[in-house]
């Protein structure tokens, strides 16, 4: 499978935010603005705690997130060994909006062990047929492949038990 191939079908390489570990893919309009942050570095860390805060940070000084579109983004991180605590990676996905970029979706792939995980938010976007195509094409090629949803938070239980809401339904925007 080759990622590039399935990102370029909605989204657009950006080579001025890319470099030997990461390579940014993005899609902008007026009012939607989505990033994939493809990772691969030469070395993991050796614990998993630490790259909640890689990513952030790259996110935060590569792409600016504007109050009229937001911005979401998902994450390819090719790994060559499994860092303590991967199990955590759920916890990143973000359950609403966030401020800063919405973390909606991540792909682990664990190249020693052949196997990779995926986590997507409760909600269906504009990202996630690629998040789709991902899973489908890494277990395709042979790989273990476990996935995982991030249910909603209380408030948005909530909330969506008041009101009329499809969450697998693409929104327009």
């Amino acid at each position: 499978m080759q990622i590039d191939d399935i990102l370029k079908l909605k989204l657009k390489k950006r080579p001025d935010v890319s470099d030997h570990e990461w390579t940014a893919w993005e899609h902008k309009t007026f009012n939607m603005h989505r990033v994939v942050l493809v990772w691969q570095p030469e070395k993991a860390p050796a614990q998993y705690a630490k790259i909640p805060e890689i990513v952030r940070a790259r996110m935060a000084s590569c792409f600016k997130s504007s109050w009229w579109r937001g911005l979401g983004f998902g994450l390819i991180a090719v790994l060559p060994s499994v860092p303590a605590g991967v199990e955590a990676c759920v916890d990143d996905i973000d359950t609403r909006e966030n401020p800063k970029g919405t973390w909606q979706w991540s792909v682990w792939q664990l190249r020693e062990h052949g196997a990779v995980i995926g986590a997507h938010m409760w909600l269906q976007g504009y990202l996630s047929s690629i998040y789709q195509q991902l899973v489908q094409g890494y277990e395709s090629d042979g790989n273990k492949v476990a996935t995982f949803k991030k249910d909603k938070d209380l408030l948005m239980k909530f909330l969506t038990s008041l009101l009329p809401f499809n969450e697998h339904e693409k929104p327009t925007g």
